[in-house]
């Protein structure tokens, strides 16, 4: 019985998010190293890339429906079965005897070209790649991925003007939560579509709470840190310094709307109010608490809403 990658994605959150990230990655919505010709290299390195072509050339050929020229058309469709299709084909793929017998039928003796002729063995097709092909492109592609978490990040226009992840930061996070994070998804996956999706679970502080810290490292990164350190040390930063975080723990802390445990809010208020001290990483409990919740509840549902939407494919 053939499993659409609906399936997979429902009895798995990860594969769901791997099913996901592989049709924004075939699409060219991704960017490097999860590019779509990164992928493509790795396949042609592997050896496997009939696949990935065969998809390509669907697209073309629905392209070619589109327009409706039946002579094209039909061209467009016998070549397609006489690459991958034909046991003496250039690049054969691997389709159920099933699939492969109707697509023959309905193209060599009905002359049936409908844009749908070729979905079957295009759901196949991607179930092989998820299956085998992407994990290993994504696992070899994603290892280093922290060291290249430097681009700029445009965030909803109610939130602040721009940010970026500092690799120091990005190089231990789940690397699908960083293409969120970075905005280097489309829709339905990109950061307003996160932020709009944490906005009706109420938790869009979560997101606000973490672009903003971004800001404040950011701005942190050329102070000395006897300065951010150091409560009794007289500095033109400090006042500047003492007033952002004043507006993180109004912001965030006060009333712990970010749900943080006891000891995360004794320790934050112990470090800002008692000792005075400004340094970023006063922060880190408080963001490690709001990545796990990401990472453990939020993307694992956006990503599976995002496959229940995505269309095209």
């Amino acid at each position: 019985m053939h499993v659409s990658l609906e399936e997979q994605a429902r009895d798995s959150p990860a594969a769901g998010k791997l099913s996901m990230l592989l049709f924004q990655v075939l699409a060219d919505k991704t960017s490097a190293p999860l590019s779509r010709n990164d992928f493509y290299l790795f396949l042609k390195k592997e050896h496997s890339e009939e696949n990935f072509d065969f998809y390509m050339s669907v697209l073309n050929y629905r392209k070619m429906c589109k327009k409706g020229v039946d002579a094209e058309i039909g061209d467009v469709a016998s070549k397609i079965i006489e690459t991958f299709m034909l046991s003496n084909g250039q690049r054969e793929i691997c389709l159920t005897s099933k699939v492969k017998t109707a697509i023959l039928k309905s193209i060599q003796v009905d002359q049936t070209y409908t844009p749908e002729i070729f979905n079957d063995a295009l759901l196949e097709v991607l179930s092989i790649m998820r299956a085998s092909s992407f994990p290993k492109f994504f696992e070899e592609n994603s290892k280093d991925y922290g060291d290249d978490a430097g681009l700029h990040t445009i965030v909803p226009d109610d939130l602040t003007n721009e940010t970026g992840l500092e690799s120091d930061m990005a190089k231990d996070q789940d690397p699908l939560i960083l293409q969120v994070l970075q905005n280097r998804l489309a829709s339905p996956l990109s950061l307003a579509d996160f932020y709009n999706y944490l906005v009706k679970k109420h938790s869009e502080k979560d997101l606000e709470f973490i672009l903003l810290l971004e800001h404040y490292r950011k701005h942190c990164r050329d102070i000395p840190e006897f300065v951010l350190r150091n409560g009794v040390t007289v500095h033109s930063s400090r006042n500047q310094l003492h007033a952002m975080t004043l507006e993180i723990r109004e912001m965030f802390l006060r009333d712990n709307h970010l749900k943080l445990s006891e000891a995360i809010q004794s320790q934050l208020r112990s470090k800002l109010e008692d000792d005075a001290d400004y340094h970023p990483d006063v922060f880190d409990g408080a963001y490690v608490f709001v990545m796990e919740r990401f990472k453990n509840t939020f993307i694992p549902a956006f990503y599976t809403q995002g496959l229940e939407t995505e269309k095209g494919w």
